[in-house]
């Protein structure tokens, strides 16, 4: 795998990527846009801070991209719409800098209503102007947080230490979560109108861009501060230059720009604004975690294994407790279609038993069994949806689909693929954790194990055939791993699931074929448990 950091990143994250075996990491930050598009191409992963812009054309490049990392939170440099397209897993690391974050927000916070920048110019100029700088106590005070996400609520567990009021305005919280943090939620107006500190935490939306209007800045209550530790475009600068120049606001503390570095902001030139170079995120701490954490999620999404904090999945949730889920889907999906033997146009699925939470990942991974037969490697959870809607596949869910069955299963998963008159079902069962079985085959019972190499017939249910079979793979030289079969109740049809210990050859199937009782073999390939 191959791996390529276009902006600086940790050393604990480089060196945990570097000691993943066939892995090769290549630093280059700095990259023009010409050189990246150059260089591109070649790679499977791109982790990128907020320096380097994976727009359209360099996901185009990107003929091998799996995965495009951006160590720290914020997307806007992403074309996630592109990604999605190209299956491309875009993900990022919304938690490791939520301390440094709310902390620095604490810093401006203090900076600007006790004049702290200001005073240390000063003293250092060989002034002693104490009356000058006189401050005001966040004790008592009010402080509204827009955006009530990670970063907002450790601001008001800070806030609340110096026994701030904290109000918030956040339309997405409910309000038992808000009571539950001793927050109260108001509109945007009260929260303007009320509040002696203005702190923002939101990202950027077509709705939140320019949030901080020259209107919304004059209905912020007279003498308060606004501080912006978010995104620079959630604020007019120009407007917010304005109001401080004719006094309604005491004072503003930036650590984003509307352009970066903010060279000609007429916010430059005011001495009730504390600036500082984007650096919410920059401690030490924060930048050792969000490097270990992209690097393990990077990781995680090369092997197949782990999806962490992607942005453009179909699904949300516990990934790893839904994992056998995951596996139990694709697998179900992945073997309905290698044993159909024909080109389906419709798909029927139900799941039973599970979380029912869990049902988008489960038809989620259905399709990228399904379609991984067709695909190959290209097709994954990002856009497995996406490729299924353009082979223009029919997809329903269908109650019942298993027939009843005397496994103790925690849940069931069932596939129908349809190819003109002929379909084949297919049911899986999470019998434990981790102990996921094949119970049903077009109505056949059978307790299978699916994983690895298999060999999958359907013959009529006489004398001989099991012999037959094992004498052709004995002389293939194929181990049986193990050997399961289901009868009908009439004992005139069976089907057998066989696992392999190596892939049956062409030739050995080829005979298998021309046996008399044998009506049908297909040799199927599934992800193998460790």
């Amino acid at each position: 795998m191959k791996v390529l950091i276009t902006d600086p990143l940790g050393a604990d994250g480089v060196r945990l990527l570097k000691k993943q075996a066939g892995y090769e990491v290549v630093e280059a930050p700095g990259l023009s846009k010409k050189e990246l598009l150059a260089r591109i191409g070649r790679f499977d992963a791109l982790i990128v801070r907020s320096g380097t812009r994976a727009d359209r054309d360099v996901i185009a490049q990107g003929k091998n991209l799996l995965v495009i990392a951006r160590a720290g939170v914020g997307t806007d440099n992403i074309d996630i719409d592109a990604a999605s397209q190209r299956g491309i897993v875009v993900t990022n690391t919304p938690d490791a800098n939520t301390l440094a974050a709310a902390e620095h927000t604490m810093a401006l916070l203090l900076a600007v209503c006790r004049n702290v920048p200001q005073a240390d110019r000063a003293v250092k100029a060989g002034e002693w102007s104490r009356s000058r700088f006189m401050g005001r106590q966040l004790y008592g005070k009010t402080l509204g947080i827009v955006g009530l996400g990670r970063i907002g609520v450790q601001v008001a567990h800070r806030a609340r230490a110096f026994e701030m009021k904290v109000v918030a305005y956040d339309p997405y919280v409910p309000d038992e979560r808000a009571r539950e943090l001793g927050i109260g939620l108001v509109t945007l107006p009260q929260l303007l109108k009320t509040a002696d500190f203005v702190t923002l935490h939101v990202p950027t939306t077509d709705a939140t861009r320019g949030l901080m209007s020259e209107d919304n800045l004059n209905r912020m209550k007279r003498g308060s501060c606004l501080i912006n530790c978010a995104r620079g475009d959630l604020v007019d600068e120009a407007a917010l230059a304005k109001v401080l120049k004719a006094g309604r606001l005491a004072g503003a503390a930036l650590d984003v720009f509307q352009s970066e570095p903010p060279t000609g902001s007429p916010l430059l030139d005011l001495d009730n604004v504390v600036l500082t170079p984007h650096l919410a995120a920059s401690t030490a701490d924060a930048q050792a975690q969000v490097s270990l954490q992209i690097a393990r999620q990077v990781i995680g999404v090369l092997s197949g294994d782990v999806y962490e904090n992607v942005l453009n999945m179909p699904f949300t949730g516990p990934f790893a407790e839904m994992q056998p889920y995951l596996t139990l889907s694709a697998r179900v999906g992945s073997l309905s279609a290698q044993i159909l033997g024909d080109r389906f146009t419709r798909m029927e699925w139900d799941y039973e038993g599970g979380p029912p939470e869990y049902a988008s990942a489960v038809i989620t991974a259905l399709l990228r069994g399904v379609l991984e037969p067709v695909f190959g490697h290209e097709v994954n959870y990002v856009n497995a949806q996406r490729l299924a809607a353009d082979r223009r596949l029919k997809v329903s869910r269908v109650e019942g689909l298993a027939a009843p069955g005397d496994h103790n299963a925690l849940s069931t998963i069932s596939c129908r693929l349809v190819a003109g008159r002929k379909s084949r079902l297919v049911v899986g069962a999470l019998v434990a954790r981790e102990w996921l079985r094949i119970v049903q085959i077009d109505g056949f019972r059978l307790e299978a194990d699916p994983s690895g190499d298999l060999l999958f017939t359907v013959s009529r249910d006489v004398p001989g055939v099991i012999g037959k079979i094992g004498t052709m793979l004995g002389k293939a030289g194929v181990n049986v791993g193990e050997w399961r079969l289901g009868r009908d109740k009439s004992r005139k049809k069976a089907v057998t699931i066989i696992n392999l210990d190596a892939p049956l050859p062409p030739r050995t199937l080829a005979a298998l074929r021309r046996l008399g009782p044998i009506t049908e073999a297909y040799p199927v390939r599934l992800e193998r448990d460790e």
